[in-house]
């Protein structure tokens, strides 16, 4: 055989092999869309209505449609007796996607990929003239999802930017929405077992008169990974979010106005991280500039954990939660009885407390213009047997709490002061707590430093002590 017809066999081989490797390419991507609506099951108040799938050797076209119930919105609403009836139309609580996608190994001719997916929402005539208001010709989201061979991918969402006028508020004042856009980035795993996301909104703003809402700078990150495969809405890592400014207010009402409030550089960090059977959950909230009015709370830092938390227990906790959320009937029992809602969760909670975990207000800190205010604190028990979970007496023996706090007195001389009606009034308040502070300083309960009152305090074994001193709450209220 010449050199050249060996070319042509292997020329023609490959050509033969390219419909068969697009063919399977294209039913390990419609696997994977499956995968995804099994998982979307698993959401409480959404259902798939309705999914379509036609798949060719080199293409396919998915069309499918997501419900909200409104079972469970109407369940919801009814928590709230002042509540007026909500009259849902039909088609706004339906959400339909059509993804049009091209199977590898050579998408669209332009890359190497087992296939490239482009999904855009699909609404009705007259939804879609009133978007096209807003947005002309262009999608309110587009969402591009790239897989690779081993069955994960990379998916880039965007959303256009637009402002559109509002009505009228009470005063007559007009009314702006501005929204500069969004894109997202994720990559994932087969199965989203695993993922990361990046997502950039630069600003929300709204007008009304002269009152305002601005959310600018605004990030969300995050990485997760699935701890259990049965558990499929279950994940553990890291997730961060960021905004550069938030300026809000005054908003009129007709009658009354609020004061502004600006906070600047916001963060909202959630850690997960695995420790064998165990996981924590450690969740910080802050702000460099939290400013209400003229006075400026900043830096603000509000951080709390969840530490030695069985993690099989906490799925099934979580499962089960996310279970009566979405449950419509239990929903609406709970706005007669709120206990419905926790009978179910009892045991799961109490096996929780029989691993013992540690409960941590790990900081509450904020400045005041007489100085910092502090406050930490933990509890968790100590050696408590999962059989002893609900014995209140034993659990209160195992008990172990402890804590800081610190004020300035000015600050809270000046909080009384506020909710006082007169001079009169105010000067009482003042000299009654100056009374108290010398007090329980006198009895060694309290130090006083430069204007600044801090204890300690702890409980351990049934017993309460504040800096270290034997304390009974009900001796002091005698006196």
């Amino acid at each position: 055989m010449s050199k050249k017809t060996g070319l042509v066999i292997v020329a023609a081989a490959v050509v033969a092999a390219f419909p068969a490797s697009s063919w399977w390419l294209g039913k390990m991507i419609e696997s994977a869309h499956d995968e995804q609506y099994r998982q979307v099951a698993n959401l409480p108040y959404l259902t798939v209505a309705s999914r379509d799938y036609q798949r060719g050797i080199y293409s396919a076209t998915e069309t499918v449609t997501f419900e909200l119930s409104r079972e469970w919105f109407q369940a919801m609403a009814s928590q709230n007796p002042d509540a007026p009836p909500l009259d849902i139309p039909a088609e706004a609580l339906r959400l339909t996607v059509k993804t049009d996608i091209a199977h590898g190994p050579l998408p669209h001719f332009k890359t190497v990929a087992a296939g490239i997916a482009d999904s855009r929402l699909i609404f009705s005539d007259q939804i879609r003239a009133e978007i096209a208001k807003v947005l002309g010709d262009k999608d309110l989201i587009d969402i591009r999802t790239t897989y690779n061979f081993s069955g994960g991918g990379n998916a880039q969402m965007t959303s256009p930017a637009f402002a559109v006028e509002l009505p009228p508020d009470a005063m007559g004042g007009a009314g702006q929405l501005a929204w500069a856009g969004l894109t997202a980035n994720v990559d994932f795993t087969p199965g989203m077992k695993a993922y990361t996301l990046a997502a950039d909104m630069p600003k929300l703003e709204v007008r009304q008169g002269e009152g305002r809402m601005l959310l600018a700078g605004m990030r969300l990150n995050a990485t997760q990974q699935r701890l259990f495969d049965n558990e499929p809405m279950f994940y553990v890592g890291s997730m961060s979010m960021g905004v550069d400014t938030m300026d809000v207010g005054p908003f009129a009402d007709g009658e009354t106005q609020g004061q502004p409030v600006l906070l600047e550089r916001i963060r909202y960090d959630v850690d997960i991280p695995a420790r064998g059977d165990f996981i924590d959950v450690v969740v910080k909230v802050g702000a460099d500039t939290f400013k209400v009015g003229d006075q400026n709370f900043g830096p603000a830092h509000y951080d709390i954990s969840l530490r030695n938390i069985h993690a099989r227990t906490a799925a099934t906790l979580y499962t089960k939660l996310m279970a009566l959320y979405g449950d419509p009937a239990i929903q609406a029992a709970a706005a007669e009885d709120p206990s419905v809602l926790f009978e179910p969760l009892a045991e799961p909670a109490l096996a929780l407390l029989g691993h013992n975990p540690e409960l941590g207000l790990d900081r509450l800190s904020f400045s005041t213009r007489h100085g910092n205010a502090q406050l930490a604190a933990r509890a968790r028990f100590e050696g408590l047997a999962p059989e002893e979970t609900g014995n209140p007496f034993v659990m209160m023996q195992k008990l172990d709490a402890s804590g800081e706090l610190s004020l300035p007195e000015a600050f809270v001389a000046e909080l009384q002061a506020n909710e006082a009606e007169s001079e009169e009034e105010a000067q009482m308040m003042a000299e009654m707590f100056n009374q108290q502070i010398e007090a329980l300083a006198a009895q060694g309960f309290l130090k006083r430093d430069a204007g600044i009152m801090s204890t300690r305090f702890a409980f351990k074994g049934g017993e309460l002590t504040v800096n270290g001193l034997p304390f009974n709450p009900m001796e002091m209220g005698g006196q």
